[in-house]
């Protein structure tokens, strides 16, 4: 899954709009993704007694909103992570082309089913916790570093509400407030130096 976290680093796309990626919406040439779906669980029920029998992850072919339809322009690494991946899952797929089923998945398991959204957030869990110094996070930090690194590289919000895939440009601003909160933070480091 190395190449979904930095697609998501590298993005800020969410777990389900990571999981329902196809080939077919990645241009190399073009550099770029189309975000037009997300993978989301949804309940199972026995159609006799209409009981909830469990549940299963399907694609929606929408995404969270109406403005998380769009094409992001990657950047040139983040094209080179997912080939890269794209060679790896290959050998994969020969390795398993007994059981292995194509989706046209970017990002799918070893047999080439849809992995839950969720899997993304346990993988992140475990690193985490087997890196000594690591902060255990959640798959959606990844999200928020994307948006803070943006708007601390002077992407305006409007352009950051776009690529965030958000409805409106005050849903983007909150990380504008996370960015002041953190100001606020360090400079009170400074509180006894004067």
């Amino acid at each position: 899954l190395e190449a979904a976290f930095y697609v998501a680093l590298t993005t800020g796309l969410r777990e389900g709009e990571i999981a329902a990626l196809k080939w077919s919406d990645f241009d190399a040439g073009a550099g770029t993704l189309t975000v037009s779906k997300n993978a989301i669980r949804i309940g199972v029920y026995d159609p006799d007694t209409n009981e909830k029998t469990g549940t299963k992850v399907v694609i929606q072919d929408t995404p969270k909103s109406r403005a998380g339809h769009r094409v992001f322009p990657l950047l040139p690494k983040t094209v080179n992570a997912i080939q890269r991946h794209r060679i790896r899952q290959l050998d994969e797929k020969m390795k398993n082309r007994q059981l292995y089923v194509d989706n046209d998945l970017i990002f799918a398991n070893e047999i080439g089913g849809l992995y839950d959204p969720k899997t993304f957030y346990t993988a992140l869990r475990k690193i985490c916790k087997r890196t000594p110094g690591l902060e255990p996070i959640k798959f959606h930090a990844l999200r928020h570093t994307f948006a803070t690194r943006g708007l601390e590289a002077d992407i305006s919000g409007k352009a950051m509400q776009g690529l965030l895939g958000h409805e409106t440009e005050a849903m983007t601003l909150h990380y504008q407030q996370i960015l002041e909160a953190q100001a606020r933070k360090e400079i009170d480091k400074l509180q006894n130096a004067f």
